[in-house]
């Protein structure tokens, strides 16, 4: 990921180019600076790659300030951003020490390609300062060519096992590079279907993207990335100089490490690769002919001014029986040659190459371990101090239980003890809670039926439990009289196994309930018959608009319905007329009192055994909210206002009370109406309200 810095104070093109970061895979906004001017107080700082700087007055002030930061921080990559494209402005702005000048309008590949050239100039130029001081590389990643001392001596294969071993051992991300151009064969070793290669990119290798490295390169199983040759040889012609150096340096700024496979001839990608690497594996065999090729190679390379970094030796398939041992072979060629060796054993390398599954069985120890060792003679790896005391550590942390096998046994027996008791406190620990949780269950169930009614209680609490706690379980339920009834529940816990004994500890939980036929506290009973007795709720409130007393009329005129006696509420009735329609509907057909009693200040949530005028009156506007006890024909004369209205309508005397619904009345009087009320009824629909006579008119405000 590039991280840069945008000294913008356009506004809008500082948002454009904020945008277009965002959309990049490689681009990070590290900070946004609304003036070029406060770069000189920003700077430096190492955790930046690429400054973006553009002034709107003009390019004479950008390129003052680009010529001062140049001189300041010279190891800053800088892309300047101009309106005016002129040749000089461009010439200018290359003097002054950026490293590209853009002219609006500027798109995401622009930005990117700009911005990645700027960051490779910045890492190239401190990883050279790094090596100066401290002997080592940081920056970009490190790029290992290989190459061949002369056709068949293994070099595809050391380089692919050692893009494998690098992976093996941490490495975050590896790219297999293959630069054999006309003779390369990773489609095989790696068994890859993959049809893009290196040829792709040559097409493009001017202009570089995120996005063109993305398509090109295939993802293997083990993680790294593989860059293939092309499929037909001629085709080696489109990579130039310029096209390898350019993509090999797009991969390198993005990959830890870089395995190229330069193959055993000399060719313009091949060169670059070598010039391009930080180490040159020569592969060789330990025979005179491979060995002169080594010889012939270096002579070629100087004689072409082709000037590797660091060229060493890898001697394969190394054998005691072999006439010219590697310590002949480090005395015979003119650079060094590594300790590490590869032994001669291909029978276990046979089925992983027909295969194309490289590490396939024995072939991961004969090559990943001597693969391991080479990376770590050059030090291609990231960290390689840390992996070998890593590594180092491992080796004695093995040998010291190797040699002392004996003492580990004593100190395993010694320790068994203990770890068998911990084991078995933490398993009482988990029936402790177990226990508990059960016992909070079982309390929750009887409490269920409890408040129900149900008689079973204890069985069906202790029902709840698992079978193996039940032994010893108390239940105990109890209620107040007040419609609040508890439930306690007290379980043994039990001693390592469930069922066979149990400890002397009991894990106690309670549960409270309502119960449903009882009243709660505050709530009075009424003379005639006790709501504990009777069991059952109203429905009142918004819960009468789902109940089955509410049913609608097919217009906005009511219905009288002859057969069940019904009152279907019309369609545009608002909320409190439908509630109190439905009241009426649930208590219509309860008989009369058998003697002639007002019952004032009663309960109604409950429903009473029969309704007189008054307490059916008060039943229905309750329903609505209107009244809070039942009360008598003389207090309904204060209820409300006076006047009657279209809705709703109490005619009341001392005597007698009614209520008048949309013209239909709801009375326990005999009447004339359809149908007549037989005398000392209960609360019926009739379509005729009684003479009104001496009573008064009540009505609620704004019905």
């Amino acid at each position: 990921m590039i991280r840069i810095i945008l000294a913008v104070n356009d506004n809008r093109l500082a948002d454009h180019l904020s945008g277009l970061a965002t959309e990049s895979d490689e681009l990070e906004i590290a900070s946004i600076l609304r003036d070029p001017q406060e770069l000189r107080g920003a700077l430096p700082r190492t955790d930046i790659d690429a400054v973006v700087v553009h002034d709107r007055r003009g390019a004479v002030p950008l390129i003052e300030i680009t010529r001062e930061l140049t001189v300041a921080h010279p190891d800053l990559g800088l892309v300047l951003v101009v309106s005016d494209s002129s040749p000089d402005v461009l010439r200018s702005g290359m003097q002054a020490g950026a490293r590209d000048v853009i002219t609006e309008p500027i798109g995401l590949e622009q930005l990117e390609t700009s911005a990645l050239a700027a960051a490779a100039w910045t890492q190239a130029l401190r990883r050279r300062a790094a090596r100066d001081a401290h002997g080592e590389l940081v920056g970009l990643g490190r790029v290992v060519t290989i190459v061949g001392a002369k056709g068949g001596v293994g070099t595809t294969t050391v380089a692919v096992h050692l893009a494998l071993a690098a992976r093996e051992l941490g490495e975050a991300s590896v790219c297999l590079v293959e630069y054999d151009l006309q003779a390369g064969d990773l489609r095989a070793f790696l068994d890859l279907p993959y049809r893009r290669s290196v040829v792709d990119l040559a097409a493009v290798a001017d202009e570089l993207t995120s996005r063109h490295l993305q398509e090109t390169l295939y993802t293997h199983a083990t993680g790294m990335r593989v860059l293939l040759g092309p499929q037909e040889g001629e085709q080696a012609e489109s990579v130039t100089a310029a096209a390898a150096r350019n993509i090999l340096t797009a991969i390198r700024t993005r990959e830890d490490l870089t395995v190229v496979d330069a193959g055993a001839t000399l060719s313009e990608a091949s060169a670059i690769a070598a010039e391009m690497a930080d180490t040159v594996l020569i592969v060789t065999t330990p025979d005179v002919v491979s060995l002169r090729g080594v010889s012939r190679l270096c002579s070629l390379w100087d004689r072409l001014k082709v000037e590797p970094p660091e060229v060493v030796v890898l001697l394969n398939r190394t054998s005691r029986r072999l006439e010219v041992p590697p310590d002949l072979a480090r005395r015979v060629v003119p650079v060094p040659v590594l300790q590490t060796t590869v032994p001669a054993d291909f029978f276990s390398l046979e089925s992983a190459i027909n295969t194309g599954i490289p590490a396939a069985g024995a072939a991961s120890d004969t090559m990943l371990r001597p693969m391991a060792g080479v990376l770590g003679e050059i030090s291609a790896l990231r960290a390689p101090a840390e992996a070998g005391a890593e590594a180092s550590a491992t080796k004695r942390i093995a040998a010291r239980f190797a040699g002392e096998s004996g003492q580990a046994t004593v100190e395993f027996v010694g320790i068994l003890p203990i770890v068998a008791i911990v084991m078995l406190a933490l398993w009482q620990l988990l029936l402790f809670g177990m226990t508990f949780v059960f016992a909070g269950h079982a309390a929750r169930a009887g409490a269920r039926a409890l408040a129900v009614g149900n008689p079973g209680v204890t069985t069906v609490a202790e029902k709840d439990l698992p079978a193996a706690w039940r032994n010893g379980t108390s239940v105990t339920d109890s209620t107040n009289g007040q419609g609040q009834g508890q439930v306690s529940v007290s379980v043994p816990m039990p001693f390592l196994f469930p069922g066979v004994i149990n400890t002397p500890i009991s894990i106690p939980s309670q549960a409270g309930t309502v119960i449903e036929d009882q009243l709660m506290p505050g709530e009075d009973t009424f003379s005639m018959l006790s709501p504990a007795t009777t069991g059952q709720r109203a429905i009142f409130g918004l819960q009468l608009l789902s109940s089955p007393y509410l049913r609608y009329a097919p217009g906005n005129v009511p219905v009288l319905d002859p057969t069940t006696g019904f009152l279907e509420a019309p369609r545009n009735a608002p909320l409190p007329v439908l509630e109190m329609i439905a009241a009426a509907n649930e208590i219509r057909d309860f008989p009369y009192p058998p003697t002639e009693e007002h019952y004032d200040n009663q309960d109604l949530t409950y429903l009473w055994p029969a309704y007189d005028c008054s307490g059916a009156t008060s039943f229905v506007l309750h329903a609505a909210g209107f009244i809070g006890a039942a009360t008598n024909s003389t207090g309904l004369e204060s209820w409300g206002v006076p006047g009657s209205s279209n809705w709703v309508t109490v005619w009341t005397n001392s005597g007698h009370a009614h209520i008048v619904i949309d013209g239909f009345n709801f009375d326990t009087a005999a009447g004339s109406g359809d149908p007549p009320n037989p005398p000392d009824s209960g609360p019926r629909w009739t379509t005729n309200p009684t003479d009104p006579g001496s009573f008064q008119d009540r009505t609620w405000p704004g019905l």
